[in-house]
């Protein structure tokens, strides 16, 4: 960007860029040498005009909607399916007639209250985190309660629900549960704010922004927000020496990650994980499920501390001195500041099931962290000869030493 190598253009704002050219090929590789094998983009910044001072205030607010484009089953269907998938598998002689009668997302041995009549709590015992039960007179008062349902079986079981082409289809008790809900957001806003200054005569020109911009991550928890300014002037010393300076200030601060298992993850895991769990226990506590990676995201969410902050600062100063018609030479400094800290801290978190006598047990609580700082400054200077000129009216002939 004016001349100044960058690694990426997320922290360049919109309203500061006058144009965008791409090259490619040699013409990348004669002036960029074989770092521009792949191409470069050339990003010249908006200067200052002449005529009459102009003030200009730009508001866009935007909304961003999840996109989910496949149809994932609800507990039903995954009920239904997963089971007849099972019993396949039990003809097959890959997976134990005992299986279906196990606890887990698609297996009946899931309790609702032990021997003594007490109810479970998913949090401190594994039968109960999954929702999946035999319907019987002890879990039926379940269905009194908010999202809880019944079916019918889809493969034959015996009385102990193990798997038996000779038994019945019984009734089963369930509850929705959708990881989405909880670790993606359905929209999320995206707000940017610009105010710019501009003007100048023939003798000096200006131009000045200042941007935020804010969007909302449809993952749990994420967020990018951006704050720039900038500041271009031109001044004519005389009839054939040109000033050009420039000032450029960006910070940025995000989160883009949600838990700790990477964001690929992490929205697979959300869009297909099993629809059974839980959800409450009989307090109205969350229930963890599975794992940290796989269980209710909001469970943690607040255990895992993460920030990332970017500060760069730009600041160019260029001589043109025009020649003669059709050449000039210019020569131009550029000194950038870049620095960036990311730091990372994890509280005690759920892991898996606790235990009522051992306070650690189902934790995990080494409370890691992670710091990192990078600080690089660049410098980058330019001397350019360029000669341009018509001849017959009609062709044109260009020149250019750079060095």
């Amino acid at each position: 960007m004016d001349g100044q190598i960058r690694g990426s253009m997320s922290d360049i704002n919109p309203e500061e860029i006058a144009s965008i050219e791409v090259l490619k090929d040699a013409s990348a590789t004669a002036i960029y040498g074989a770092r521009a094998s792949n191409g470069v983009i050339l990003i010249t910044s908006k200067r200052g005009k002449s005529g009459t001072a102009q003030v200009n205030v730009k508001v866009k607010t935007g909304v961003n909607f999840l996109n989910v484009p496949y149809e994932f089953e609800d507990a039903a269907g995954y009920v239904k399916w997963a089971r007849l998938g099972a019993e396949q598998a039990i003809l097959n002689g890959t997976l134990a007639i005992t299986n279906v009668a196990g606890v887990g997302p698609r297996g009946t041995g899931n309790q609702y209250k032990d021997a003594n009549g007490n109810i479970l709590d998913g949090n401190y015992n594994s039968t109960a985190i999954w929702s999946v039960m035999r319907l019987n007179d002890v879990n039926r008062e379940l269905l009194q309660k908010p999202g809880w349902k019944t079916m019918k079986d889809v493969i034959k079981t015996n009385a102990a629900g193990n798997y038996d082409p000779n038994g019945e289809y019984y009734d089963l008790i369930y509850r929705d549960f959708n990881y989405g809900d909880y670790g993606l957001n359905k929209t999320a806003v995206t707000q940017d704010y610009n105010v710019s200054f501009s003007g100048g005569n023939e003798r000096g020109k200006y131009f000045a922004n200042l941007g935020y911009y804010d969007e909302g991550g449809l993952s749990l928890a994420t967020f990018y927000n951006r704050l720039n300014f900038a500041l271009n002037g031109d001044y004519k010393i005389n009839d054939w020496l040109t000033s050009e300076s420039g000032l450029q200030f960006a910070r940025a601060k995000w989160r883009n990650q949600s838990l700790q298992n990477g964001e690929t993850n992490y929205w697979a895991r959300m869009l297909s994980a099993p629809p059974t769990l839980r959800e409450y226990n009989e307090n109205g506590e969350w229930i963890l499920g599975r794992d940290a990676s796989d269980g209710n995201p909001a469970f943690n969410i607040d255990a895992y501390k993460r920030d990332n902050q970017s500060d760069k600062f730009t600041m160019s100063q260029a001589l043109r001195a025009d020649i003669m018609k059709g050449l000039y030479v210019r020569v131009s400094a550029i000194m950038m500041y870049d620095e960036s800290l990311q730091e990372s801290f994890n509280k005690d978190f759920r892991t898996g099931i606790m235990s009522y006598t051992n306070p650690n047990t189902g934790w995990n609580r080494t409370r890691s962290s992670e710091a990192q700082f990078d600080r690089v400054i660049r410098q980058t200077y330019n001397a350019i000869a360029n000669y341009e000129t018509k001849f017959l009216d009609k062709n044109n002939i260009s020149a250019m030493v750079d060095g």
